[in-house]
């Protein structure tokens, strides 16, 4: 479960270190992003080569979180940490061309294609 203010590893090979959350974007009745909702971050630490540069502002697609995630058959998914993508604000493509780390299938059902065509692991 991501908020307000959490921090956010990423995933990709964006140049990003991590982050801070500024909003959750989507129609939550608590403003919490789960896996596979949009968040507008504040670039904290990034590569020096990167083209993202410390302090800008980004849209994020969330990847992991450290809450459990539940499925319909009965299997409870955790991971370590929060861990998020750069995406394009309107397409929902994402702007990197590698992700590191096993990606969940539910990705599909928010119509995140491009991502799991991308991804090496999919849990």
């Amino acid at each position: 479960m991501v908020i307000v203010g959490t921090k956010i590893n990423f995933l990709d090979n964006s140049g990003i270190k991590f982050a801070k959350c500024i909003k959750v974007l989507g129609s939550h009745r608590y403003k919490t992003g789960k896996i596979g909702d949009k968040i507008i971050i504040a670039v904290k630490k990034a590569n020096f080569k990167s083209k993202i540069k410390k302090n800008e502002i980004q849209t994020a697609l969330i990847l992991h979180t450290k809450s459990s995630f539940f499925r319909k058959i009965g299997i409870i998914i955790n991971f370590m940490n929060n861990i998020a993508i750069i995406v394009d604000k309107k397409k929902n493509v994402p702007t990197a061309t590698r992700f590191y780390g096993p990606i969940v299938y539910e990705m599909r059902r928010k119509h995140f294609l491009k991502v799991l065509a991308i991804s090496t692991t999919i849990i």
